[in-house]
């Protein structure tokens, strides 16, 4: 190429700017979001505050999305069989059971029926006060409520052990 031959046809050159911007995190990816959500649901859904992972797993998949809310409710009224059913169990709530165990929030509890987790005073306490914002978290606790008598153990293996009947 010759010296006096620009590398980029006018067309091209233009100023370019690069500035940062704040780049907006879903909320169901925000730690505060998943951790609250996770005592609200040990505290409205589960008996004594305690859970297998499987139930908590369960709820967190329901809880995200209206279609998965109706879903699970069809399950839970018996108008929708359990394999009509996926259950997706995602990676944040893992960490959210992380960050609450490391904060004092959680203990792990060995049983006669398996492992659970439980809310502690300080998890209960938390959960208690996000309960008691009317503003927070609205939808997710309506849903809870209405669900609370019908999600049991016993409703979750029937859901998740469909495959195992085979």
């Amino acid at each position: 190429m010759s010296a006096d031959r620009p590398l980029l046809p006018d067309t091209i050159r233009s100023l370019c700017v690069f500035a940062e911007r704040p780049m907006p995190l879903p909320v169901d990816f925000r730690p505060a979001w998943r951790l609250g959500l996770l005592l609200l649901i040990l505290k409205i859904c589960c008996r004594g505050g305690q859970s297998s992972l499987e139930r908590l797993n369960v709820l967190n998949w329901a809880i995200r999305t209206q279609g998965a809310r109706e879903t699970f409710i069809a399950f839970l009224e018996r108008r929708s069989t359990p394999e009509a059913i996926l259950v997706r169990f995602e990676p944040g709530l893992s960490r959210a059971i992380d960050l609450a165990l490391g904060e004092g929030l959680l203990v792990r509890k060995t049983t006669t029926a398996g492992s659970r987790l439980e809310l502690t005073a300080r998890g209960t306490g938390l959960a208690d006060e996000t309960n008691n914002h009317t503003d927070c978290l609205a939808d997710e606790k309506s849903f809870l409520q209405r669900i609370k008598k019908d999600a049991t153990e016993d409703r979750i293996r029937e859901l998740l052990g469909w495959r195992l009947r085979g």
